[in-house]
């Protein structure tokens, strides 16, 4: 199933979480819709020279930069990016 297939359930799904319930909401919709087996939400600095996890897990903090990165490419081109993961896993960048 291709990512642009669940798409359309997700903002409902998102419309009626709570805010601080936005990265569990996604997460489990991911894992549902599409077989994720991770999710998380990045927010650009100000200046869009970083990006930064949002409620990271367990001290995870991860920052990448806007310009020269995958998440970056994403963000800035607001597109989606893959790139090859872990154990035969697909990362995935998808702008929101």
């Amino acid at each position: 199933m291709a990512l642009t297939d669940v798409t359309g359930g997700l903002l409902p799904t998102l419309n009626d979480a709570m805010p601080h319930r936005l990265v569990p909401v996604l997460r489990e919709f991911l894992a549902e819709h599409a077989g994720a087996d991770d999710a998380s939400v990045l927010v650009a600095d100000y200046e869009l020279r970083e990006l930064r996890r949002l409620n990271p897990r367990s001290g995870e903090a991860l920052t990448l930069p806007g310009e020269g990165s995958d998440a970056g490419q994403s963000f800035v081109g607001q597109v989606i990016v893959s790139e090859p993961g872990s154990g035969g896993a697909v990362v995935m960048w998808v702008p929101l």
